[in-house]
């Protein structure tokens, strides 16, 4: 069963798999999570554009490619850490691919053929998604030690042998051996006194002399039993030259929130291992029934309809063609330029094309040049927006924002929808922001004006149309109310003014208005 308001890119995998698991591993969804515990994870966000999380892998769960790891017999467990996103952001960090049950060397030929075959798949509406995996070193990245026991009190002494160099003696597996520290000062790129020396530079001492990886070790010293911090300095903790200090290995702890700090390999020097690609994931995203009839009524309204995706620009055109926010005889400077000049960009003048896809690299590009070229990107603006056709793809939160301001500039009444966090700026800047009643998070429903109860664009156009109706009848109201009351009182004014006398009586005033005046206003009561 899958929560109806959860995302549903992650709704759509989970039913794709849920047969494929039960299929091969005889057993359901939750189950197979249970089995591979998840050690740690950093969640998808609009900058990195991927999501990563690091498992449990138990020995008997295998694949056949997967048995022929060596060492795997090294424990029960391994650490698999598994990988989706933007396709280009992924191939970004593997260096391997996965064929026929046969892990190969990622090629730039073979990296070619999978972007032309996530370019096919996006240019037929289908969003695509990258996968990719890795088995981890069990030796080095060993996820079956037991948590260690560490005393609540470790002795306080000091080998006065080495009180005078700067390292401190570790005891591990009974055995006691002097590991040496240093460090250097990241701002003047000094080497550091030891009193200015932190856990981390300890840390870092114990893996080079000893070989525990940092993040499998467990450290006991005086009365701070596992509970040493390597934010923590020497002096802090009471830690001098010849310290004993008690190392104890526990199972591999996986931590970082970026890709610069997390500590297993990412591809992020030319010399580290990168990840395994498995595949391409390619679902259709729908547009609602309506949706296309609710953009027509839109224009044909004097509204313009702007999409702005995190979709690859190839998968938004083909969906905004679906929903007719690009017309069906409109064309972008690509398909001009292939059309007329053998595709040279630079040939196609502005006014030869009325649609356009702005990718978000090429909009951050433009945006990056503000500073010495403010006038290029105010042309810029003028330019994509003036266009009757217009798609943001692969944009952040932050160019979303960008996007309303540049609107607003140009004397546009904005409405902006969106359903995260990340949307509540755009929505608290808009004239009039929509959140999602249903998919929708506290904090966008926060900022928004209104709120869809039915997470339905054409709701947002049938409320348009009502809110017209409503202020075309009291124009009329108004004109009907100016219209019959101004003859009215125009006699009694000349009367006091330039004593004319009054053509009708008081009362035959009420008569008229009795006779006249109640069917039209019952009427537009109703309405």
């Amino acid at each position: 069963h899958v929560d109806p308001t959860a995302n549903a890119t992650e709704a759509a995998m989970v039913k794709f798999s849920s047969g494929h698991v039960l299929g091969l591993y005889r057993m359901d969804v939750p189950t197979y999570r249970k089995k591979h515990k998840k050690l740690h994870e950093i969640p998808f966000n609009s900058k990195n554009k991927w999501q990563v999380s690091v498992h449990e892998l138990p020995k008997d769960l295998l694949l056949e490619n997967e048995q022929k790891i060596e060492d795997f017999e090294i424990g029960e467990k391994l650490a698999l850490v598994q990988m989706k996103g933007a396709p280009e952001r992924i191939l970004d960090l593997c260096d391997r691919f996965v064929f026929e049950d046969e892990v190969h060397d990622l090629t730039e030929e073979t990296r070619k053929q999978i972007l032309d075959g996530v370019m096919s798949l996006g240019s037929r509406g289908e969003r695509v998604l990258a996968l990719a995996e890795s088995i981890l070193d069990p030796k080095r990245y060993d996820v079956n030690e037991l948590e260690p026991l560490m005393e609540s009190k470790y002795d306080d002494e000091v080998d006065e042998s080495a009180s005078s160099e700067d390292c401190v003696i570790v005891r591990y597996n009974n055995e006691r051996q002097k590991v040496a520290l240093s460090g250097t000062d990241p701002d003047s790129n000094e080497p550091l006194a030891f009193d200015d020396l932190y856990v981390s530079h300890l840390l870092a001492g114990i893996e080079k002399e000893i070989g525990v990886p940092v993040a499998a070790q467990r450290l006991g010293f005086s009365d701070r039993g596992g509970e040493v911090d390597a934010a923590n300095s020497l002096k802090e903790l009471g830690i001098q030259r010849g310290s004993l200090v008690h190392l104890l290995k526990g199972p591999y702890k996986f931590a970082g929130t970026k890709k610069e700090e997390v500590n297993w390999p990412m591809m992020r020097t030319s010399d580290e291992q990168g990840l395994v690609f498995v595949g391409l994931y390619a679902m259709i995203d729908p547009a609602r029934p309506g949706v296309p009839e609710a953009v027509n009524r839109c224009q044909s309204a004097g509204i313009k309809v702007v999409m702005v995706t995190g979709d690859h620009p190839v998968t938004a055109k083909a969906i905004a063609q679906k929903c007719g926010i690009i017309g069906p005889h409109s064309q972008t400077k690509e398909q001009v330029a292939a059309l007329k000049y053998d595709g040279d960009l630079s040939r196609v003048k502005d006014d030869e094309y009325d649609a356009i896809v702005v990718p978000g690299h090429i909009l951050q590009e433009k945006l990056d040049t503000e500073v010495d070229d403010p006038q290029g990107v105010a042309d810029f603006w003028n330019n994509a927006l003036n266009k009757n056709n217009v798609v943001f793809a692969r944009t952040s939160p932050q160019q979303k924002l960008l996007i309303v301001s540049a609107v607003q500039e140009r004397g546009g009444i904005v409405a902006v929808t969106g359903d995260g966090v990340n949307d509540s700026p755009a929505l608290k800047k808009a004239d009039i922001g929509v959140a999602m009643g249903i998919t929708g998070t506290e904090v966008a429903k926060e900022a928004a004006d209104m709120i869809l109860l039915d997470d339905n664009f054409a709701s947002i156009v049938n409320g348009v149309e009502e809110g017209r109706i409503i202020f075309d009848n009291l124009k009329k109201s108004i004109a009907y109310t100016l219209s019959s009351n101004i003859p009215e009182i125009a006699p009694f004014l000349l009367f006091q003014t330039a004593a004319i006398p009054l053509p009708l009586s008081t009362v035959m005033i009420l008569l008229v208005d009795l006779g006249t005046d109640l069917a039209p206003a019952i009427s537009m009561a109703y309405e």
